[in-house]
């Protein structure tokens, strides 16, 4: 965008290639959102039951139903294995720096 003022361009050509730099072209840092929101594996677990029951409850051919209910069970065993994993890591992790303590 040009600028007649001087100042102004060099000011909006320094922001521009930051937000370049950042991967933000053509966005303003002001309209990123505060906080994002951490997805866990029990998260995703909990969004997923919530998920097939909602597809329970909705009026569709049933090999459709069985369909999307498999595919989503699928993902939700993931999401548990990777659930179970996370608990376990973090476990050892425990242990291990109570052992470096003491």
């Amino acid at each position: 965008m040009p600028y007649s003022d001087l100042e102004r361009r060099k000011a909006y050509q320094r922001d521009y290639s930051r937000r370049r730099r950042a991967g933000l072209p053509g966005k303003s840092p002001s309209n990123l959102p505060s906080a994002v929101k951490m997805i866990t594996a029990r998260y995703l677990l909990a969004l997923l039951g919530e998920t097939i029951a909602d597809v329970q409850e909705v009026e569709a051919d049933v090999l459709v139903k069985a369909r999307v209910i498999g595919y989503i069970a699928g993902v939700a065993l993931r999401a548990l294995e990777t659930a179970d994993l996370e608990a376990r890591l973090t476990a050892l992790e425990r242990k291990l720096n109570l052992e470096r303590e003491i």
